[in-house]
């Protein structure tokens, strides 16, 4: 049976929520939020933490990390988002729901104090800090929500901050620039606390080591102190990360080489950071190999198979395609976006498969309506509004040896998690 939320998680509603609603820029901002954790104690600070943020990457990273944590003996909290199903799977341990009585009393005490008009984000990470505080954990991993520099999570004074992919998203409010994105991220890194990232592209990267000059922070590149090497198995992603004459080597069960590299940076900050004995990494590392991420390229064999990718940016559309192209020959799209994305190009790059597509719309209030999706779409094209009925039109279109794939939207993702009953 799937997680049940506490009934308190209604309360949530009545309030101001951003992710459903255009926010304004006057909004964004940390003021209330720094005044509403004093309130509570600044429970932020009573757990070592580790702090992501990016454009696409952070939320797997993160996964990854807390499973290398718990890997390691540490009772680990991890804090992401969106949801899928329920809003308690944005705070667990390591991806694994607490006690039903502790998102109570967390989210009890987190309304109680929210008198400023805090927002469901501002609520949430409250609440996080709360529950981990509250259940003893020994660390937590935090996932930015919308950029990083004033971001709620940003309150923390973490072990380590991580940067991951920058991609053009939410240009109203980050800026319409790579580099005034990446700078926006670069908000996490604090003074003299080492961050970490991967390649990124020259303007991007020139950002994060102005920031980190700034702030006397180390900067460390994977590539720069790794050597990596990803290549494509039946089973996922066959791994193998070296530095001088240490060798670390898994397969990931994921069909993203983009995943498997952040599964390997989230091994490099664990290993710069908490300095693991060889028994302990061991350990931690058979933790995350048996890991699976949901919504992010997950995999279903069957007849035909089916993908659930939550992707909903141009870099982490054109990675799926690849993806598919390399495993398929033949299948079926069923796509939906929100109307705050900007799906030109992703339409067009989902339209190169030459796949028959079935438009459709999430159960979320910034859908797009799919009668105006599919009109950017080229090919064979069906619009079917109810989700549940677009995969059932999808199945009767796709032969059996072919794969079905859900994609361009979380909330699309949650919901047919949920119709088929995988959640």
């Amino acid at each position: 049976m799937p997680f049940q939320d506490s009934p308190l998680f209604r309360e949530l509603e009545k309030r101001v929520d951003w992710e459903r609603t255009k926010m304004p820029q006057t909004e964004y901002k940390l003021d209330r939020m720094r005044a509403y954790a004093q309130r509570a104690g600044n429970p932020q600070h009573a757990v070592p933490s580790y702090h992501i943020a990016g454009s696409k990457g952070k939320g797997s990273t993160a996964y990854y990390l807390a499973q290398l944590l718990e890997g390691l003996g540490y009772k680990t909290g991890l804090y992401t988002s969106p949801h899928l199903n329920a809003w308690s799977e944005r705070i667990t341990r390591s991806g694994e729901f607490w006690p039903q009585a502790a998102y109570q009393r967390a989210l009890e005490e987190a309304l109680g104090l929210a008198t400023e008009g805090e927002t469901v984000f501002e609520i949430l990470t409250l609440t996080a800090w709360l529950l981990f505080r509250n259940q003893g954990c020994q660390r937590a991993v935090l996932e930015t929500g919308l950029g990083g520099r004033l971001d709620a999570t940003n309150l923390v004074a973490p072990i380590r901050s991580v940067l991951t992919r920058i991609e053009f998203e939410h240009t109203d409010i980050l800026g319409d620039t790579l580099e005034k994105i990446a700078r926006e991220k670069a908000g996490i890194i604090k003074p003299e606390v080492p961050a970490w990232t991967y390649e990124q592209r020259p303007e991007v990267q020139r950002v994060f080591e102005q920031v980190a000059h700034q702030q006397q922070s180390p900067l460390r590149v994977l590539e720069e102190g790794y050597q990596l090497s990803i290549t494509s198995v039946k089973e996922g992603q066959h791994i193998i990360l070296k530095t001088g004459e240490r060798i670390f080597e898994w397969t990931q069960p994921t069909l993203g080489p983009s995943l498997a590299r952040n599964a390997a940076l989230a091994l490099a900050v664990v290993l710069d950071a908490e300095q693991p004995s060889g028994q302990q990494l061991h350990q931690a590392l058979r933790r995350m190999a048996n890991s699976r991420l949901e919504g992010r390229l997950e995999f279903h064999p069957g007849e035909p198979d089916l993908v659930l990718d939550g992707a909903h940016t141009q870099e982490s559309v054109q990675q799926l395609v690849r993806v598919l192209k390399e495993r398929w020959n033949s299948g079926v799209l069923v796509v939906a976006f929100n109307n705050d994305k900007k799906i030109l190009e992703m339409a067009q790059t989902l339209s190169s498969l030459g796949w028959p597509l079935v438009v459709t719309q999430s159960p979320h209030p910034k859908a797009l309506e799919a009668e105006r999706l599919a009109q950017v779409f080229k090919g064979q094209v069906w619009v079917e509004p109810d989700f549940q009925e677009a995969y059932r039109k999808a199945l009767a279109l796709c032969p059996t040896q072919g794969v079905v794939v859900a994609a361009g939207s979380f909330f699309l993702v949650g919901a047919l998690r949920a119709a088929l009953g995988l959640c």
